[in-house]
């Protein structure tokens, strides 16, 4: 699940009502009271430029009246109109101006607003940074709904980031907070006189907040059944809600957004789906682009689950080609996307793309390092950066080799078609290839039993005994399939049978007309290629997992010593299989 959800930064401070702008004019804004103005202020919250000047002719009024507070205040509503870095610049000033005061709200408010605006910035490291100092000022300066609210995105950053179980147990000290007797009436303390609020409603905003982080905390840490729990309790907290601001619709899509993970991560890959087209058809990706990225994900690994590779990759492509126009946050399951995508390029041979996704990957890399270092020290990831850097390198001089050899775009654009249509006519050809190989295989099958008995020659060196033994214990070695260990060895297996290496490696030579690597690779090979069409779950699996389940090491060398036995691959011998 998305943890870092944009919660508005005044929640509990302000209700928006919505209005619509006009054009007013200088004399009409001086003769508003000051609340008149603030109120006026979260009116226009859709039109900045009006807001602007709302917010400048209460600064000035502030400064005409050396009144700190207010002054803070008045820049503490220009740091909500513009992009980040200025807002950043106004939020400086609030707390320039209030840092020397006993203030219940400032200069905290002030630490708040950066926070929320390095994490607009993907700037997790800054944005802790000020939320822990104005978690800090706000604990001394006893505003308990702002500490509440700062710990909130701290809560978040360390499930994702750092130790879970000690984000989940920050959790639990917050939610004491929130449930405590005097939290409600320390909201209505904490609010500026005549700020028009429904207490009741922020409160309910609160405690929902608290079960969103609960369900981030339990999904992180993969523990399913609580996080099924606490998405339970937030659809049934949802129906109390009637705020205008985080409208009831929200939070009930965002507690049904968690529950396709948890079915994701459960296993059940039809849900999922099912859920996730009931939940795309509610929402806009102008509005929840963060959701839609989220949902896209899931529907692609899920689909990728259920070897549905087409539709996989197709959802997965839509979700980064939202997460490039987005301003959305960079996240784990995005290293995933770009993984599985980059995967599948190498096998497509598409350099273009491969480059593409190694980018993206490296510089993912780049921002995860920085957080994982920042909020667990001692928490070391490897994110195989050299060897992603390695291929990039290796993949630019190949492609700078091959641009060398075209002098002119035209011949480059003739070479480039020719090469396509060769390409084509060499994948129509191949494919035919493999399906005569593949029927050339099931009938060489078939009549294999009649050549099994053809006498061997033995060698003089070796008795009759010894060899009889041996080829008995291979018998069984075989029979037992001891060779899916990835562990087998010739002097391994030689101690195993009480008998020297070199002449267990006479006799298979020999007797199995193969020396030991070929032998035991030749077992894996038909081990797989008889498991696989037999059973229709093992050839679910994906090639990592079935080169793993037959003793291979790589899914590479698999696919590679596959191809050399059967001269087809492996993909292409399920896809016969499951169309026959």
């Amino acid at each position: 699940m998305k943890p870092f959800q944009y919660i508005p930064l005044f929640v509990f401070l302000f209700v928006f009502l919505s209005s619509n702008s006009q054009r007013l004019s200088d004399r009409y804004l001086n003769n508003l009271h000051d609340e008149e103005l603030l109120e006026l202020f979260n009116e226009l919250h859709n039109d900045s430029l009006s807001q602007e000047r709302v917010a400048r002719i209460y600064l000035n009024r502030a400064r005409k009246e050396k009144d700190t507070i207010k002054m803070a205040r008045g820049y503490d509503r220009l740091a909500r109109i513009y992009n980040p870095k200025r807002n950043i610049q106004f939020a400086d000033s609030v707390i320039e101006l209030t840092k020397k005061l006993n203030n219940i709200t400032y200069p905290a408010l002030g630490y708040a607003i950066k926070g929320l605006e390095y994490l607009r910035l993907d700037d997790l490291v800054n944005s802790s940074e000020n939320f822990f100092k104005s978690f800090n000022w706000s604990k001394k300066n006893n505003n308990v709904p702002l500490q509440v609210y700062s710990s909130n995105f701290l809560i978040q950053f360390k499930s994702v980031w750092g130790n879970k179980r000690e984000a989940l147990e920050l959790q639990k000290e917050r939610h004491k907070l929130i449930m405590s007797k005097d939290y409600l009436n320390n909201l209505i303390l904490t609010t500026r006189d005549g700020a028009k609020i429904n207490f009741n409603n922020l409160y309910i905003k609160n405690q929902l907040s608290s079960l969103q982080n609960f369900t981030i905390c339990y999904i992180n840490l993969k523990e399913i059944d609580s996080a099924r729990f606490y998405i339970k309790n937030g659809f049934r907290k949802v129906n109390e809600y009637k705020g205008n601001n985080n409208s009831p619709e929200y939070y009930y899509n965002w507690f049904y957004e968690a529950s396709i993970e948890v079915e994701y991560y459960s296993s059940n890959f039809d849900r999922v789906l099912a859920k996730s087209d009931s939940l795309l058809s509610r929402i806009n990706t102008f509005d929840n682009s963060s959701s839609i990225i989220n949902l896209f994900i899931f529907r692609g690994l899920d689909n990728l689950k259920l070897n549905k590779y087409i539709d996989g990759i197709k959802y997965l492509e839509k979700a980064d080609s939202l997460i490039d126009s987005s301003n959305s946050l960079i996240i784990p399951q995005q290293r995933i996307l770009f993984e599985e995508l980059l995967n599948y390029y190498r096998l497509e041979n598409n350099n273009d793309k491969r480059l593409l996704y190694l980018n993206k990957l490296l510089h993912i890399d780049s921002i995860f390092k920085i957080n994982y270092q920042y909020f667990e020290p001692n928490f070391i990831r490897n994110y195989e950066t050299p060897k992603l850097l390695s291929e990039k390198e290796e993949l630019i001089f190949s492609l700078k080799e091959e641009n060398t050899t075209f002098n002119a775009l035209i011949w480059a654009f003739s070479l480039m078609l020719l090469i396509s249509l060769l390409g084509l006519l060499y994948y129509f050809k191949r494919q035919l290839l493999f399906k005569k190989r593949f029927e050339e295989i099931m009938d060489k099958r078939r009549s294999e039993k009649s050549k099994m008995g053809q006498d061997k020659v033995k060698t003089k060196k070796i008795s009759s005994e010894i060899i009889s033994s041996i080829l008995n214990k291979l018998d069984n070695f075989e029979a037992n399939k001891y060779y899916l260990s990835k562990e087998v060895s010739l002097n391994d297996l030689a101690k195993e049978f009480n008998t020297n290496p070199n002449y267990l490696s006479q006799i298979i030579n020999i007797e199995k007309e193969k020396n030991f690597s070929q032998y035991i690779n030749d077992l894996r090979l038909e081990f797989a290629f008889q498991k696989l069409a037999e059973d229709d779950i093992f050839r679910r699996y994906t090639i990592i997992a079935i080169a793993n389940d037959s003793g291979f090491k790589r899914a590479e060398s698999f696919s590679s010593a596959f191809y050399k036995k059967y001269r087809i691959y492996p993909s292409f011998y399920i896809k016969k299989l499951n169309e026959n």
